[in-house]
């Protein structure tokens, strides 16, 4: 277990705005493993089809992987944009092409993958501004 005062002063060194990017690093880290080796029902679904269709699974895998570093790498410094940026660009992308799925492809209930994805990009937009206290 780690000692008390190590993660006084991790928590104090990262802050707020430093949390949130370390949740959203280990989102886009899961997100990204789930993304390089799908089950093989999950790899049937239209969903994943379209998605595959646009890049390759492993080429979005790397994407979310990377900005997850990216993340990481932001939490623990002050000139933190960028890492925010990164995020928010990566889920209007992907909330993005799941809202040109379902309006152009028919791909069912991408309008909630759009909605989730890019209501995470707004929410992290506005984090982004907040000072930490």
């Amino acid at each position: 277990m780690a000692h008390p005062d190590l993660w006084r002063r991790t928590k104090a060194r990262i802050g707020h705005r430093g949390a949130v990017l370390l949740f959203f690093s280990f989102l886009d880290f899961v997100y990204a493993l789930s993304l390089f080796s799908p089950p093989a029902e999950a790899k049937r679904s239209l969903a994943l089809a379209y998605i595959g269709h646009v890049l390759p699974l492993s080429t979005w895998g790397f994407l979310w992987g990377g900005v997850g570093v990216v993340l990481l790498l932001g939490a623990f410094s002050h000139r933190d944009r960028w890492a925010f940026a990164a995020g928010v660009c990566l889920k209007v992308l992907w909330g993005g092409t799941y809202l040109m799925g379902w309006l152009l492809a028919g791909l069912d209930r991408g309008w909630l993958a759009a909605a989730i994805w890019l209501a995470l990009a707004v929410m992290l937009y506005i984090i982004s501004d907040w000072p930490e206290p």
